[in-house]
């Protein structure tokens, strides 16, 4: 990650991880200019661009540069963004600053890309959506300096419990099993989340028919960012799980009043 000194940014006072504090100073800071997601192969020569971020991943290299280059280089464009920086010095380790802010964007119907660099977090939107982003993160910020306790939803979440009843066909249970279970593709979609913790399947066994799911989340906000972010596949897994069985029911969600810290 390319990451410039942040006006106001103080990297020599230390990384912060009380998610309160992170939330009161993280100081959002839109680039100038607009950015682009694009693929290379590997051991292509980059070294004319100004490249701000990569990820190297078996398919090929890809780069975040400003857009103008990627265009006079001649490189396809799968992503326009803005750029918005986090200029709060925020820890490595530090727990729910991700699920916050996304969160946040999630409830504004604006989706984000996020890379961490040593010192800041760095916020990839749509482009068009620029200005509404800081704005919503802005507001993040404010809401948590206000006086008095801080909101329950800036707080460490509780855990986010979402619980599913199935009916399975006799002949399709192995594949209900397979797809609906920890090592099932739900699981592994929900994996590609910050903040997914496990998934459960039960059977009952008066109703051998009957399943139940139990999703686990670090909270509720990371499950609404999961959701903003993956909606179009989870759609699409939807759909492609209907033939699996005959009823299906949210019977809601949960929050975890004291359990297990698996997952952080």
């Amino acid at each position: 990650m390319h990451d410039p000194p942040p006006a106001g940014g103080d990297a020599l006072s230390g990384p912060i991880a009380h998610l309160p504090q992170l939330l009161r100073t993280m100081e959002p800071r839109l680039h100038d200019g607009v950015y682009a997601y694009c693929v290379v192969p590997h051991g292509t020569d980059v070294g004319a661009l100004t490249v701000v971020a990569t990820v190297a991943e078996a398919e090929g290299l890809t780069i975040v540069v400003p857009e103008a280059q990627a265009l006079q280089a001649g490189l396809p464009v799968h992503f326009r963004a803005a750029w918005i920086t986090l200029t709060v010095h925020s820890d490595l380790n530090a727990v729910g600053l991700t699920a916050a802010f996304a969160g946040a964007l999630a409830r504004a119907g604006i989706g984000c890309n996020v890379v961490a660099g040593a010192l800041h977090d760095h916020l990839f939107v749509p482009v068009q959506q620029a200005e509404p982003a800081l704005a919503a993160l802005r507001a993040l910020q404010h809401d948590a300096r206000a006086d008095g306790p801080v909101p329950q939803a800036l707080e460490p979440a509780r855990r986010h419990v979402h619980v599913w009843e199935y009916t399975v066909p006799a002949a399709q249970v192995p594949a209900f099993v397979a797809t609906y279970g920890p090592d099932g593709a739900w699981a592994a979609l929900f994996r590609r989340a910050e903040g997914y913790l496990e998934t459960l399947l039960l059977q009952d066994p008066a109703q051998p028919g009957r399943y139940l799911t139990i999703d686990r989340w670090a909270s509720a906000a990371a499950y609404d960012a999961f959701r903003a972010r993956f909606g179009a596949e989870y759609e699409a897994l939807d759909r492609a799980c209907e033939a699996l069985t005959e009823h299906e029911a949210s019977l809601g969600t949960y929050g975890e009043l004291a359990g297990p810290s698996a997952g952080g």
